[in-house]
């Protein structure tokens, strides 16, 4: 039973080296410039990078998978917004067993540098149950003196409330990311 136990604990540690080397690949090559191609909105400059977007943002350079007219059309509630701006804490969570697990940890790790960096929110991660990797367990059901998203996997790629939760669901890894950055768009008012 130890021997197993151990074996867990490698296994473990192999997952979460993976998902943090994949994150900085991203963010690395992500900022590397490929292109002249931009795009201007709503008063943003947005350089195309080899795998995204690159804008300025409160004097800061800022990496994005999408550009804003890519997910300007997930609709995100005004009281939300609101509520993501004003906070110096946001809660997100998920399942340990979504299948969107990997992206869903990449735009974990990818808004809690933006946000910590900007704005110096700080980013709480969690799971919806307990887990081995010392996270507190997070849940919709719960009454939360600060915003709390769920990033799950779902049918259709979208924005909706659920108990105490702003829900971003999204069908694809790829959706999951743009989920994070319509998020980070709103806090910043680069989409209103």
């Amino acid at each position: 039973m130890r021997k197993r136990r151990k074996s867990w604990n490698w296994s473990a540690i192999i997952i979460v080296a993976i998902l943090v080397s994949s994150t900085f690949a991203v963010t690395f090559y992500g900022l590397t410039q490929n292109s002249n191609e931009t795009q201007k909105y709503n008063g943003y400059k947005f350089i195309r990078a080899q795998a995204g977007w690159l804008v300025t943002i409160n004097g800061r350079q800022v990496f994005f998978n999408a550009a804003p007219s890519e997910v300007e059309n997930l609709m995100l509630d005004p009281q939300a917004v609101r509520a993501l701006r004003s906070t110096p804490e946001i809660d997100v969570t998920s399942s340990l067993n979504d299948t969107n697990a990997e992206a869903i940890a990449i735009a974990e790790i990818q808004m809690e540098q933006v946000l910590g960096d900007l704005s110096r929110i700080y980013l709480r991660r969690g799971f919806l149950e307990n887990t081995s990797y010392n996270l507190p367990v997070i849940t919709c059901s719960q009454p939360s003196q600060v915003p709390v998203i769920y990033f799950r996997t779902g049918l259709n790629t979208s924005f909706y409330s659920e108990g105490s939760c702003l829900v971003a669901e999204a069908e694809t890894a790829g959706d999951m990311l743009k989920l994070k950055d319509r998020i980070i768009y709103a806090i910043y008012g680069v989409i209103p």
